[in-house]
């Protein structure tokens, strides 16, 4: 089952989880304003994989999808089900 992001976890105890992301290289300007240099790396074909530990909550969700179309989540897979579901929930509850 997927964890339930509706509470913030307690991050005193470092509940924090690798994520990792693909950004295309348009972009640039918000993956080194968002992540640290070290956390960045870049590819052959100019996109970024970012991997940073995050915590899962309903920040999370925000962050990601702030993001649009423009991020892919390569791991940890269940947060695509995640963020997927609130992204269908958002088009529900906004659809013309």
């Amino acid at each position: 089952m997927y964890p339930d992001f509706s509470e913030p976890i307690d991050n005193d105890v470092g509940e924090y989880n690798l994520i990792t992301l693909r950004f295309p290289r348009e972009m640039a300007y918000r993956v080194y304003d968002e992540f640290d240099k070290t956390q960045i790396q870049i590819q052959e074909n100019g996109d970024f994989i970012v991997s940073a530990k995050m915590p899962e909550d309903r920040w999370l969700t925000g962050f990601l999808l702030s993001f649009g179309t423009q991020v892919e989540i390569l791991s940890p897979a269940y947060l695509k089900d995640v963020i997927a579901k609130e992204a269908k929930l958002i088009y529900e509850k906004n659809k013309p």
